[in-house]
């Protein structure tokens, strides 16, 4: 499903009569960068939480077709907003399938975090709490951009203050992820510290 969303991602591309007119078209290709970077994203995501926290039971099988679903439309979503960036059903459609998408992920992250026990590393546990929380944030992020839209509806205000806000969330999350990297360095250079004394 990734792959397709990434061809769906491709494939959106409109080829121009002319191959001058591609200069004319920046909304074009900023719509498959983030696209592309989003699907990016959460094929990472995906791929840890089968690595660490996946158990193949109907409700975990259930979460994840139903997280794939939404992985497609939210490809679709994303490219019906860049072709009506102004319409407000097109807002909410993409702002909704985000929502959904990344909920899915993090109710997946939640149940996994519960059922895994002791098959995960503590440093590793950390690390996967910190994507669930993350997962979380983003969904309640997209859920409040659904709000903001309807009370300022769809237009350049809405759209910059949204952007906003999804952009300090993506910095953010690296900033985070870095972070405790540094941190779980710290630990174990003071672990190491500690044993050889």
């Amino acid at each position: 499903m990734i792959g397709f969303s990434l061809a769906e991602t491709g494939v959106s591309i409109r080829i121009p009569q002319h191959a001058g007119d591609l200069a004319h078209e920046p909304a074009m290709f900023a719509g498959f960068a983030f696209t592309f970077a989003l699907i990016c994203l959460m094929r990472f995501t995906h791929h840890r939480l089968f690595a660490y926290l996946f158990k193949p039971t109907g409700l975990f099988v259930s979460l994840n077709f139903a997280w794939l679903a939404s992985l497609a439309m939210l490809v679709f979503s994303l490219q019906v907003y860049f072709h009506f960036p102004l319409d407000v059903g097109a807002g909410e459609f993409y702002i909704g399938m985000f929502a959904l998408t990344y909920g899915l992920m993090a109710i997946q992250y939640a149940i996994g975090l519960q059922v895994s026990g002791d098959t995960v590393s503590r440093d590793e546990r950390a690390r996967l709490v910190v994507t669930a929380v993350l997962l979380s944030a983003w969904t309640l992020l997209a859920v409040s951009s659904i709000w903001q839209i309807r009370v300022f509806g769809a237009g350049m205000l809405a759209n910059g203050i949204i952007g906003m806000e999804f952009m300090i969330m993506a910095t953010l999350h690296p900033v985070v992820g870095v972070w405790i990297s540094l941190a779980r360095g710290r630990a174990l250079r003071n672990q190491r510290a500690r044993l050889s004394r």
